[in-house]
């Protein structure tokens, strides 16, 4: 059989490529924070010991699966943890490629999605989180709407479409909060469909409500799995103090996340526009300077392009990426699907268009919601949207061209232009994702030390990182219980999944939680002399990506201090951590 005509030789192509891209360089870095809270957090699914003040219950199924996982790989130790992070995005890309796949030849799909994939995977969290795992389910959820809403798809696929995308749209859900904001999602499509079409389709409202039927039967399976393991009272819990969440310190809270958000989507949307209005300025010199010579013009373009590119990774680091990803996809998709929505010519094959756009933009545009990062996020349900806009490129420029005749492009011209400027794209994501290991030196070339415990085997860091890292576990190994609560503070979490231990003051990066709670927590422990037998404390800033080869003093915790000195004694310490003990005198 001939490969054009194998699909199902495509889809394995295209998870072993997006599997082979995502292992480069996850055996490279070692992040005590954010890697370390995802971790732990995991880890703790597993058991009862679960945290009550900590984002796992915003998220609770991604941490649950991530736990699995975990248990899954533990002989593979922290690379086994990350190679998850790689098959989530593998899937993602490959959801990316069955809904283009319907649209257009399985070679235009494949190269779109190795591109876009290329683009997105520039600066991540190699770990299974609540990033990743939602957007697995969601991205899944909006493929399965997107199938069952075409006009080729029969009542029976529908209707298995239909549910499976109601079950998907419900783990989406438990494995983030905040994607409550997508409820609107499946009734999109009918609503579109009366746009389009000035009519009531009752095949599709009928859809919807099965969606909905089978989103709600999923959330109950969720509820019951919740009553099982005894947590529904620490769910209920969680919700009413996010409710309560006012401290403005708390870069969790409600009120943050939203100014967050609502800051990251309008920085977003100008960039993109002002990179976008760069290189039509630079095509429309390009036409003063040489009308006749096309192929001058499209270099101009191209060098004025990575030039924007090395502006970017020299100016704003890697954020300019996600910024101008997300703008540049969204403001493409629209400018696409608006006049399809419009249009005067009601074809069948444009009302999928139409559904496709605009599950694709909803789907990008509410994934990242309640994250920290907001835009930055987004790269996780980006897949689809980057892929169509960068499809419908060139017929975008053609219709510039119908504006005015001095802005007429080629239909050459504009594949050509929509070619390079993915391919750039692509380029500007391997060239920060090589020169950008998450939370660790940018050199990689210094990334060559393998630190000596079995949970890092294979993973290397600097040379210094790796031994002050040996000479901590080293001793803690003599002195831990595994299972028992230890205080671990200053944002280096990842001793807890090293050492499986869990956190004492309910979080393992508890400098986060809110001030008051805080001392809430610390005052009970030491009334109830619930007080944990060891504490770690770091003496540098182990955000500081240079850590292991410069020293970064970091402020100490006024709070832990002072609740907590008097109570214990430094047993050990290097130059970069501290191991405090429950003094013997307290324990007679």
């Amino acid at each position: 059989m001939k490969l054009h005509n194998d699909s199902y030789l495509w889809n394995i192509i295209v998870l072993l490529t997006t599997l082979a891209y995502g292992s480069l360089w996850i055996w490279q870095g070692v992040d005590m924070t954010d890697e370390g809270v995802h971790l732990s957090n995991a880890w703790s699914m597993l058991g009862n010991q679960v945290n009550n003040y900590d984002l796992n219950w915003a998220g609770w199924l991604s941490m649950t699966i991530g736990g699995y996982w975990l248990q899954l790989t533990e002989a593979w130790g922290l690379l086994g943890a990350r190679f998850g992070w790689n098959l989530s995005v593998s899937l993602l890309a490959w959801i990316c490629f069955l809904n283009l796949r319907v649209f257009m030849r399985a070679q235009q799909a494949f190269f779109l999605t190795v591109l876009v994939t290329a683009a997105l995977l520039h600066r991540s969290l190699n770990v299974l989180d609540y990033y990743n795992v939602p957007a697995v389910f969601l991205a899944t959820a909006t493929g399965c709407w997107i199938m069952a809403n075409r006009h080729e798809a029969t009542l029976k696929q529908a209707i298995g479409w239909t549910v499976l995308g109601g079950l998907m749209h419900s783990g989406a859900l438990m494995a983030k909060l905040p994607l409550i904001a997508t409820l609107i999602m499946p009734v999109a499509p009918p609503i579109l469909r009366w746009i389009y079409t000035g009519k009531f389709n009752r095949r599709a409202w009928g859809l919807s409500l099965l969606s909905i039927f089978t989103f709600v039967l999923g959330m109950g399976l969720g509820w019951a799995y919740l009553a099982w393991r005894g947590w529904t009272d620490m769910y209920l819990s969680f919700l009413n103090s996010l409710i309560q969440a006012k401290d403005a310190g708390y870069h969790h809270s409600p009120n943050t996340l939203l100014w967050i958000t609502f800051g990251s989507i309008t920085k977003s949307l100008v960039f993109a526009s002002t990179c976008m209005g760069i290189l039509i300025l630079t095509g429309r010199l390009g036409r003063v300077f040489w009308p006749q010579h096309p192929m001058r013009r499209m270099g101009l373009i191209v060098v004025v392009g990575i030039g924007i590119l090395l502006g970017l990774r020299a100016w704003v680091h890697t954020a300019g990426y996600h910024l101008l990803t997300w703008g540049s996809a969204t403001i493409l998709a629209i400018a696409y699907g608006m006049p399809q929505l419009f249009s005067k010519e009601k074809s069948a094959k444009q009302h999928d268009e139409v559904v496709l756009f605009g599950m694709a933009v909803l789907c990008s545009s509410l994934g990242f919601l309640g994250s920290n990062g907001a835009v930055q996020q987004a790269h996780y349900t980006l897949f689809l949207t980057l892929g169509l806009a960068f499809w419908k490129l060139p017929i975008l420029l053609e219709r510039v061209g119908t504006w005015h005749p001095t802005l007429h492009i080629s239909q050459e011209s504009a594949r050509l232009v929509s070619m390079v400027t993915l391919i750039l794209l692509a380029f500007g994501g391997f060239f920060v994702r090589f020169s950008n290991p998450y939370r660790d030196a940018p050199n990689r070339l210094l990334l060559t030390t393998e630190v000596p415990h079995p949970k890092f085997a294979g993973i290397f860091t600097t040379s210094g990182r790796a031994q002050s890292l040996a000479e901590l576990f080293h001793q803690l190994d003599t002195l831990v219980y595994p299972g028992e609560k230890m205080l671990v503070h200053q944002g280096v979490g990842l001793i807890h999944y090293i050492t499986d231990t869990s956190p004492a003051l309910e979080s393992p990066w508890s400098t986060h939680l809110p001030h008051l709670l805080q001392h809430e927590l610390l005052k009970t422990m030491v009334a109830h002399q619930q007080l944990p037998r060891l504490i770690v404390r770091t003496v540098i800033d182990t955000t500081d990506r240079y850590w292991g080869s410069r020293s970064t003093l970091v402020r100490p915790n006024p709070i832990v201090d002072q609740h907590l000195t008097p109570f214990y004694d430094v047993i050990w310490a290097n130059q970069h951590f501290e191991i405090w003990h429950y003094r013997s005198e307290n324990n007679s």
